[in-house]
């Protein structure tokens, strides 16, 4: 509850002071008010008005003594090797001329010493020290030397003595002017507020030239009001400058800091600190710079106050003066906290009470509101610094709870933990009530609120779904209580209900799993939380495209839900959508600058769509926020690049960083095998197994390294162990056949591996493609023609796979399996695909040729002799058999009316031939795919068969 300040029997007096103010300030602008005017017009007050006013006129300001001198600056003459060209300025030590040096016909300030045949040895000892002050500046356009305030040069210490007066007069402290021994701070205040009001009023404070005139103006003399100068100037400017130059020192601002404060909140239209002093101030302060003429007036004044009936105003002016300062930090205080800022707060709560120290036992009222206000406000910002601190958890759990690495993301959920902590939502003791928010807004509150049920629903899922985790009775026991935390006090939501009565089922209770599987089916989802759970459920269970139907509700329903984005992120890169899921990590960014996670992921799928830099770049930024896994990342990058040594360095600080990463070790050692370093990629797989003995990714790489370096035995041996630690590890199955079996040519096991495979992946074209390649091998030809039936079944738009079910069509070694027209037809729409490849157009003209449509089969084999840098052998045989169509026909078709060809096909065909011959013979004699096409070009050419017997090959 908030301490209300209510007024008190003082009230009459502040109406009355108020009144006061007003006649003084009719009083300072020299005007005459009539005290009966103010009587008449405060009926209340009439009485106190004609008892205490007339004392007050002796506060009406008195005319100056004489008139301000003017300031001549006309003085002319030569001195010295100077010529004076006119006065600058005036100061404590002398006067300062704008002069020529006649020598050298330069500028200069020459300041001068008007009675130096005068000056005992200290003066000339501090005039010393001035000019060598002076020669240390160095600029073309100094002409003008002034001092100011308290400003004293280092090295003249205990050159001035007690009372000597520094600096530019008009605008020197009182307590300087007077040669007083106390002088802070606080003359530099006055000396910023003087400065103030010449730059309001185009007026100093106090004018002239006659020293001993300011020396008794200073201390003595009120300045007239800024506003009696210049109307324009607004009242509470006028009264911080009033408060920065008043008399005495107590009464100004106690530091710099708190004037600039104030002038920062009238520049914001906020209510100002500073407040004129009443006329009883006034009248103290006036009295003690002029005590012997105010005898009689203190005489009016007391008298006054005795026939008010024992008026205490004067007697107690010390504890009023302190209730009045009182009274305003408390009003201070009131607003700032309506404001919501309750440091600032605390700050006038702490002067309040600092002030109340010096009072008596009067002011015990106010001392109890100062302490009950104080307490309030620190309990205030007690929760406010919790709120804070929580606010930090949940970013950090938010963070690290969706980072790759299982390491990161249980520090994250920890984090979770400490956060439900703050307000005793984790503890073991029975807990129905919601968190703690007397102290916060409801801006505050509601938000909190939710991040605690959203907290305590995560905790409970992570209880169930930690990677690598089977989770026990007591686990769903634990996570149960935590769902029964977030129901209390809060709207329970369909995921809540859907995911106890889950755990109700796994722990053998069946009625309470179908109370709440009901509730759940009554519950519309109307949290982003909810959808979220839901999304994440699909998400788990390898359904993306439902995941991300669910994650885009939840923000239409919070547009700023954190985690829902990222998930969108992540279920839109495993669809494909990378430009998509760059903007969802981007809108992550920029929710939470600092998490490193959002860079990693936004670097990965610009990866993906070829931006290089940008990849790097965010890279970059994961690694400043502390996230090791992005060098992992950034690593794989330059691998991908072939910067080998950049990778190899990556991977390396990962495993600086954390040196139990086996991740970091496994990528370092594949690596180090693209290198052909093999002792090194050994040591670090190794290294990977022994961190992470269960790993079949680790077993199964090694196995390849092993295979790839003929160590086939220990190849196998790790291939076992993989698929005992996973039977259903598919790139063990395919990796096994690939590099261990068809090597061997044992192609009936790689067949079996490769099915095997296919039983796990069946969506997998790599599987199939292999499979068909052993296939082959053996002259299983139904197999090859399944096979490369169901990749272009599988990848439609895949111009490779149509070309190699079109070449296996037109080429089979077994005839009947061949089907040219189909093979046409697929080969064209490789083409259309992929119309530069030299190759596909090489399928397509042998496809023509095997079609019976001989001169399209040369214009497409040209195409490919084109594209191919003048072709090879593949279209060299076709083309000899093509032209040796044409030519046995004595020529080209041609349609009625039109001239024979002047082709010789038939020496087309044994040019081509022979090149083809040459061709093979240096670069793939023993190639069995081009024995058999030059056996069938000899054959129709009528030429000695002089190739060996063709060798199998498996379609391209």
């Amino acid at each position: 509850m908030t301490t209300r300040i209510s007024p008190d029997d003082t009230a009459l007096e502040a109406l009355l002071v108020e009144a006061a103010d007003v006649f003084t300030d009719a009083l300072q602008r020299g005007e005459h008010p009539q005290i009966e005017q103010y009587a008449q017009r405060h009926p209340l007050l009439a009485t106190m008005i004609r008892q205490v006013f007339p004392a007050l006129l002796v506060l009406e300001p008195a005319a100056d003594d004489q008139p301000d001198l003017p300031v001549h600056d006309d003085d002319t003459g030569t001195l010295g090797d100077y010529r004076i060209l006119r006065e600058i300025g005036r100061g404590g030590m002398g006067i300062v001329y704008e002069a020529e040096q006649i020598s050298l016909g330069r500028r200069v300030a020459l300041k001068v010493l008007p009675f130096a045949a005068m000056l005992d040895k200290q003066q000339l000892a501090r005039f010393a020290n001035e000019a060598r002050t002076a020669a240390t500046l160095d600029h073309p356009n100094i002409v003008h030397v002034t001092d100011f305030g308290l400003a004293r040069i280092e090295a003249d210490a205990g050159m001035t003595m007690t009372g000597d007066l520094l600096g530019t007069l008009r605008y020197m402290s009182p307590e300087q002017a007077s040669g007083s021994h106390f002088v802070d701070q606080r003359s530099d205040i006055y000396s910023l507020g003087a400065t103030l009001y010449e730059l309001l009023t185009l007026q100093p404070v106090f004018a002239g030239n006659d020293r001993q005139k300011l020396l008794r103006q200073i201390p003595e003399q009120d300045p007239r009001p800024p506003r009696q100068l210049n109307n324009a100037i607004p009242k509470d400017l006028e009264t911080i400058v009033l408060k920065a130059i008043a008399k005495e020192p107590q009464s100004r601002y106690a530091t710099a800091q708190a004037l600039a404060d104030d002038l920062r909140r009238f520049l914001e239209d906020k209510p100002i600190r500073a407040r004129r002093p009443g006329p009883w101030v006034r009248l103290r302060m006036w009295t003690k710079r002029h005590q012997g003429p105010t005898i009689t007036a203190a005489a009016v004044v007391f008298l006054s106050l005795a026939v008010a009936g024992g008026w205490k105003l004067q007697r107690d002016r010390e504890s009023r003066e302190i209730t009045q300062s009182v009274r305003e930090s408390l009003a201070a205080a009131q607003a700032s906290i309506a404001a919501g800022d309750d440091l600032r707060a605390s700050t006038y709560l702490g002067e309040a009470k600092g002030r109340l120290a010096n009072g008596n036992d009067t002011l015990g009222t106010l001392a109890a509101q100062t302490d009950g206000l104080l307490a309030q406000v620190e309990a205030r910002l007690a929760d406010q610094e919790r709120l804070a601190q929580f606010q930090k958890l949940v970013e950090q759990f938010h963070s690290h709870g969706l980072a790759t690495a299982w390491v990161v993301r249980k520090r994250g959920y920890e984090y979770c933990r400490q956060a439900l902590q703050l307000y005793r939502a984790d503890e073991d003791l029975p807990w129905t009530r919601q968190p703690a928010v007397e102290n916060l807004t409801a801006q505050q509150s509601e938000p909190l609120k939710d991040s605690v049920f959203e907290l305590l629903v995560l905790l409970a899922d992570w209880q169930i779904h930690a990677p690598g985790k089977q989770p026990r009775p007591d686990d769903y026991r634990r996570a149960i209580e935590l769902l029964t935390r977030a129901e209390h006090g809060y709207a329970p939501t369909r995921s809540l209900y859907q995911r106890r009565s889950g755990y109700w089922s796994a722990v053998g209770d069946e009625q309470a799993a179908r109370a709440d599987a009901a509730r759940a089916a009554a519950i519309e989802p109307v949290l982003a939380l909810d959808r979220y759970l839901l999304g994440d459920a699909c998400r788990r269970e390898g359904q993306p495209a439902e995941a991300l139907e669910q994650f885009s509700q939840a923000i239409r329903l919070k547009p700023d839900h954190f985690l829902s984005l990222f998930r969108m992120g992540t279920c839109l890169r495993a669809l494909e959508r990378a430009a998509e899921a760059e903007l969802a990590f981007t809108a992550c960014i920029a929710l939470q600058p600092d998490s490193p996670y959002s860079y990693q992921w936004r670097a990965y799928v610009c990866a993906q769509q070829g931006k290089e830099q940008q990849a790097l770049e965010d890279y970059q930024k994961a690694i400043e926020r502390g996230d090791y896994v992005a060098f992992l990342h950034r690593g794989f990058l330059h691998g991908q690049h072939g910067r080998s040594a950049e990778a190899i360095a990556d991977f390396t600080r990962a495993i600086e960083t954390n040196p139990s990463s086996y991740t970091s070790y496994n990528n370092r050692a594949s690596e180090y095998a693209r290198k052909g370093k093999y002792d090194k990629a050994l040591a670090d797989y190794n290294k990977a197994i022994a961190l992470k003995r269960n790993s079949p990714d680790f077993y199964c790489n090694r196995a390849i390294l092993y295979a790839r370096y003929k160590h086939s035995e220990e190849a196998r041996a790790d291939f076992k162990a993989v698929l005992e630690i996973d039977p259903n590890f598919a790139k063990a199955y395919h990796c096994r056949a690939q590099l261990v079996w068809i090597p061997a040519k044992e192609f009936q096991q790689a067949i079996e591996d490769f099915t095997k495979a296919i039983e796990i992946e069946p969506k997998n074209p790599d599987h199939y493609r292999h499979r068909a390649a052993s296939y082959a091998a053996i002259k299983r030809y139904d197999g090859v023609l399944a096979d490369w039936n169901k990749i272009v079944e599988l990848k439609p738009d895949s111009a490779f796979a149509r070309n190699s079910l079109a070449w296996f069509l037109a080429t089979c070694p077994d005839p009947q399996f061949r089907d040219p027209k189909r093979a046409a037809e697929q080969a064209k729409k490789a083409v259309e695909r992929a119309p530069k490849n030299g190759s596909y157009w090489n399928t397509l003209g042998i496809a023509q040729y095997r079609a019976g449509d001989w001169k399209a089969a040369i214009e497409a084999l040209e195409k490919s002799m084109e594209l191919g840098s003048g072709g090879n052998s593949f279209d060299w045989f076709f083309l000899a058999m093509a032209h040796r169509q044409l030519g046995s026909q004595g020529g080209e078709r041609r349609a009625e009316g039109t001239e024979p060809s002047e082709v010789d096909h038939n020496a087309e065909a044994q040019r081509w031939y022979e090149q083809a011959v040459e061709w093979m013979k240096k670069n793939r004699p023993d190639d069995g795919e081009l024995i058999r096409f030059r056996n069938e070009a000899a054959k129709l050419l009528r030429l000695p068969d002089e190739a060996a017997k063709p060798e199998e090959k498996q379609p391209r």
